[in-house]
């Protein structure tokens, strides 16, 4: 750990937005698609597929057989295009990922999975909103929280800490909703 070697170089391209690791696999997120490698030999990640979408920002986090993927408009993402959603990936056929549900957003960025089976999706300005994953394929929408803006989302437990323009907030989800705990404002 002190002194890593590079022993492998993979050329993504250019737009990568997330890398995302589940079980053996990286899920990585461009502004075009979504690709899958396999790492079971980690010094030798092994390409498998990749799921093209429209051009945009785009975030993707797994569970299961499923993968969720945010596309966002806008010049930063090199989108021109007006689309802004939730894409829910079947990805239990990895060489063959298939879009199975398109949910329609206001402005969607980071996401993250956890608190007991939930997907919360930051939509800047818009806050969080949070997504029930009873049914993995059909999010249920369940609670926006707007009193801050998000940008993005890590879940650790019974903790949401998300980032946005304004600072970093933390979040209890012990029960069914979002409670907050603490703010660290950011300063000029």
């Amino acid at each position: 750990m002190d002194n890593p070697i590079k022993l492998e170089t993979q050329d993504l391209g250019v737009g990568i937005e997330t890398i995302f690791p589940y079980n053996d696999l990286l899920y990585i997120g461009s502004n075009s698609a979504v690709y899958i490698y396999d790492i079971q030999d980690p010094a030798n990640p092994r390409f498998l597929s990749m799921h093209s979408h429209a051009t945009g920002c785009d975030p993707v986090v797994v569970s299961g057989n499923y993968a969720y993927v945010t596309l966002r408009e806008g010049v930063s993402c090199n989108s021109f295009f007006n689309i802004n959603v939730l894409e829910v990936l079947d990805v239990s056929d990895v060489r063959n990922p298939s879009l199975i549900n398109t949910l329609e957003m206001s402005s969607p960025r980071g996401l993250g999975i956890g608190c007991n089976n939930k997907l919360f999706v930051c939509e800047g300005e818009g806050g969080i909103i949070q997504f029930d994953l009873t049914n993995p394929a059909s999010p249920l929408f369940e609670a926006r929280y707007d009193q801050f803006p998000a940008e993005d989302v890590i879940i650790k437990d019974d903790l949401v800490i998300s980032t946005g323009i304004e600072g970093v907030y933390q979040y209890s989800c012990a029960e069914d909703s979002l409670v907050l705990l603490s703010y660290i404002p950011f300063s000029l």
